[in-house]
């Protein structure tokens, strides 16, 4: 995206935040229980530290270093319908960079569609796309010790066709009191990979532990937050595999992200952090690459 359309953009987005923050911490509501809300957030960022090789998934793994620069990470926008206490369904729109269309516009998927049935203490849902594919997704929720513990469970299994499926089991626990978050979160996840020397599985395992605290400092509430992220690409790696030509495969990853969150309202989060990911070759020939290390001023905002 060209720096022209970037500032554009961001000029939009916060004229909208300025309409909209009178009705920012609920959305636009009816009294049907009929409900659009959304977000958005993007940085300004400045590379310190790395190189310009594609090995990996870091986020800035082509950028050179020194370079600065701004991208809008999400935009969401979402509809909820209370239909019952018991039954509620949910759309979400989504854009990000993944997203862009040929001529630089972002565009817009159907990120979640699904009907919801609460009871007392847990919560069920499920959704099926249909896509010429077949795709089931279900989870649980649990709030637990007067909500301060959540729990959650999900699974996601995908028919491709031509004997090809992917499937993704997620665990998440966190914990919540008044100035104190701490949660965990792991994922495994099974794919096929179409290669040169036919079809292969694919295994990647991913957790995420993530911390944050609140205090005043100069009269101002600030948390403080810390997040690591552990990435194994493949937990059955092996050198006599033939993966795609494609790098991103044979390299561990461990990020962590270290930053301050300041509301200036309830709505808008201004988040100075920095960004570290370390890469570790899984081969035996053993190729470093230098981590990537990028400071970054992260922008967020409900409506």
């Amino acid at each position: 995206m060209s720096t022209r359309k970037l500032f554009t953009l961001i000029l939009v987005s916060f004229v909208v935040l300025g309409i909209s923050t009178a009705d920012a911490q609920t959305g636009t509501s009816s009294a049907s229980g009929q409900r659009i809300w959304g977000y958005t957030f993007g940085d300004f960022f400045w590379k310190a530290d790395g190189d310009t090789a594609r090995w990996g998934r870091g986020e800035y793994m082509g950028t050179e270093k020194g370079m600065m620069g701004g991208s809008l990470r999400r935009l969401y926008l979402g509809y909820d319908n209370q239909i019952s206490s018991r039954f509620s369904t949910r759309v979400l729109l989504e854009a990000n960079p993944g997203t862009t269309m040929p001529n630089g516009s972002y565009g817009v998927i159907i990120k979640l569609g699904y009907l919801q049935w609460k009871a007392p203490d847990f919560l069920f849902y499920n959704q099926q796309f249909s896509v010429g594919y077949f795709e089931y997704t279900g989870s649980l929720y649990l709030r637990l010790l007067e909500k301060r513990l959540t729990v959650e469970t999900m699974g996601n299994y995908k028919y491709k066709g031509n004997g090809r499926h992917s499937s993704i089991y997620r665990g998440f626990i966190g914990y919540e009191i008044t100035r104190f978050r701490f949660g965990f979160e792991a994922s495994k996840i099974h794919d096929n990979l179409s290669t040169s020397a036919g079809m292969i599985s694919q295994n990647p395992f991913v957790y995420s532990i993530f911390y944050a605290f609140k205090m005043k400092v100069m009269k101002q509430d600030l948390e403080f937050f810390a997040r690591y992220d552990k990435f194994d690409p493949d937990t059955d790696f092996s050198d006599s595999k033939i993966y795609p030509n494609d790098l991103r495969f044979v390299y561990d990853q461990s990020l962590l992200i270290l930053g301050v969150n300041y509301n200036p309202v309830p709505t808008v989060s201004i988040i100075p952090n920095i960004y570290i990911n370390l890469y570790d070759d899984k081969r035996a020939q053993d190729i470093n690459r230098k981590n990537d290390v990028v400071l970054r001023f992260t922008v967020y905002y409900r409506y």
